[in-house]
């Protein structure tokens, strides 16, 4: 069978087919009764935009969502009685960092074992074992050591 002639079969078939135009009317009839139902008023709705509205102005309009925007009645203080500005009080934070843990001197050798390269780690571990290094390893490098280097004469 041709692709055309059931394509052509089947919309005669479908042209065949129809509802008598009473049933149309009534069905159309019943649907435009439909309606959505409202479970907020309008008044209600109205009232939520509005403040909405108000608290977006009021978010964009107060001046403390803009950096540096504090008043000189409040400026810090640094502690000795002289005013500091937001940006001194900052630049002096970042220029002098507190709490900040002790550089390990041991970390370029623990980048490169975790890269895989444990030749540096096994030299040190020579060294520290033949005495000719001043400088101990850490307990977890020296059990790494222990795993994988051995000592050569």
């Amino acid at each position: 069978m041709n692709g055309k002639n059931w394509e052509q079969d089947f919309r005669r078939a479908t042209d065949a087919i129809g509802s008598p135009d009473a049933l149309d009317e009534r069905i159309f009839s019943l649907a435009r009764t439909y309606a959505p139902i409202k479970k907020t008023s309008r008044i209600t709705s109205k009232a939520a935009s509005g403040l909405g509205a108000l608290a977006i102005a009021v978010i964009l309009l107060h001046p403390a969502q803009y950096l540096g925007a504090l008043t000189p009645a409040q400026a810090a203080s640094d502690g000795f009685g002289s005013s500091v500005s937001s940006r001194e009080r900052i630049k002096r934070q970042v220029a002098q960092p507190r709490g900040m843990p002790a550089a390990d001197k041991w970390h370029s050798l623990r980048a490169a074992i975790k890269a895989g390269n444990l030749a540096g780690l096994c030299a040190q571990w020579r060294r520290t074992q033949r005495g000719g290094s001043d400088e101990a390893l850490p307990a977890d490098l020296i059990s790494k050591a222990q795993t994988h280097c051995r000592l050569l004469p």
